[in-house]
């Protein structure tokens, strides 16, 4: 984005620190000469350093030999001040040796310009190095606007998911012991999880995986949410929760665009796990009796939002539970993620890993499972991370 050179010379507040006054003179008519009309001056580094803390210029033309606190000691000393850090400096000078230079373009000066001072040389310089700051200053803004943005509906986001209080009351109603990890690899994910209650004996989890990540995403993750708190279908029947979603998702995704599901139902009285599975991640089931080997439910399937009603049909599958079970979700990043070993943990890392935590105690269960991938996971990652634990 280019600023027209008016609004540079209008809005630009220039600085002029310099100790002989007849060159003080000279560059300000140059300027004003020029069209700028916001300029100040200083005799020395020290009051230089005033004025720049009280009028935050866009521009300090500075000389090097002064009395008092040269240029150098001028430029180190607003380098080192994150609020004068980016203001950009042009060096007045008659010094001409390398050394000087390279000293002074090492403390952060933008550009010199040599005494005795050319007309033509200053203007241009002023005007590229104005209209560069505040280009930059523009996009500071933006940044802080979007970054602000961000952190609100990253909040928004996670407020989505199932809250502390929320998990609290299922636990006590369905004596069920309920643990959730979700780490998004951007500020926005694409994971989505959800817990429902149907009756006094029944609740049902979903799981959704959302392709990409990042704000079209995380988009996706809030009409997941709408469309579920608006379903029609009988929550208890996961096929028909799965139909009622996939018929939604084809009208609403790209057609790039899919998401991984896993939506299942549990009856603590009949002790059962009635689910379907949409090219979701595998379901661990881990048994209470630690001697017990854990397994791998299948939920391989077309995913939501790949094909028509008519051939959408996934299998409604039966799991039989027993009191102190563990039903572990989690999403394919767990697995896919990279190592600083440079391989993935995949289903056999997972489960050397999920055969350690098969022995801890439910309250150590998944944070165990989160301090190994820590330990060794690239950062920052490359997708999202959500992990839930629900222990009967």
């Amino acid at each position: 984005m280019l600023l027209p050179k008016s609004v540079v010379k209008d809005s630009a507040k220039v600085l002029i620190v310099e100790d002989q006054p007849s060159t003080r003179l000279m560059v300000r008519s140059m300027l004003e000469h020029a069209g700028f009309k916001n300029i100040q001056e200083a005799e020395n580094g020290e009051e230089g350093l005033e004025k720049v803390r009280e009028e935050k210029p866009d521009l300090v033309f500075l000389d090097v030999v002064m009395p008092k606190m040269d240029g150098f000691h001028m430029c180190q000393e607003m380098k080192n001040d994150p609020k004068m850090a980016d203001i950009p400096i042009l060096f007045l000078t008659a010094l001409d040796d390398v050394k000087s230079r390279t000293s002074g373009y090492k403390m952060g000066a933008v550009d010199y310009v040599n005494k005795p001072i050319q007309n033509d040389e200053i203007l241009a310089r002023a005007e590229v190095h104005i209209h560069n700051g505040m280009l930059k200053n523009q996009l500071q803004l933006y940044f802080d606007r979007v970054s602000a943005e961000l952190d609100l509906a990253r909040t928004f986001q996670k407020r989505l998911l199932p809250q502390e209080l929320e998990c609290s009351s299922f636990e006590s109603q369905y004596k069920i012991k309920i643990q959730s990890h979700f780490q998004a690899s951007e500020e926005l994910a694409g994971d989505y999880w959800q817990i429902f209650k149907i009756d006094k004996n029944r609740f049902a989890v979903a799981l959704v995986d959302f392709t990409g990540h990042g704000v079209a995403a995380a988009l996706n993750t809030a009409t997941a949410h709408g469309l579920f708190q608006d379903l029609e279908a009988d929550m208890s029947d996961p096929l028909n929760v799965g139909q009622a979603l996939n018929k939604q998702m084809r009208k609403i995704l790209s057609v790039d665009s899919f998401a991984t599901f896993f939506y299942g139902v549990c009856d603590v009285k009949k002790q059962t796990l009635s689910y379907i599975g949409c090219g979701s991640t595998p379901i661990a089931h881990l048994p209470a009796d630690k001697g017990e080997d854990f397994s791998f439910v299948d939920c391989s399937g077309f995913p939501l939002g790949i094909v028509d009603e008519d051939r959408f049909d996934p299998a409604v599958k039966t799991l039989e539970l027993k009191k102190g079970d563990t039903l572990f979700l989690y999403s394919d990043a767990l697995t896919e993620a990279k190592h600083k070993s440079g391989k993935r943990w995949l289903e056999d890392g997972l489960t050397a890993i999920l055969d350690k935590a098969h022995h801890f105690s439910e309250d150590d269960f998944l944070g165990s499972i989160k301090e190994r991938f820590n330990q060794t996971a690239q950062m920052p990652l490359k997708d999202d991370l959500t992990m839930v634990s629900i222990t009967f």
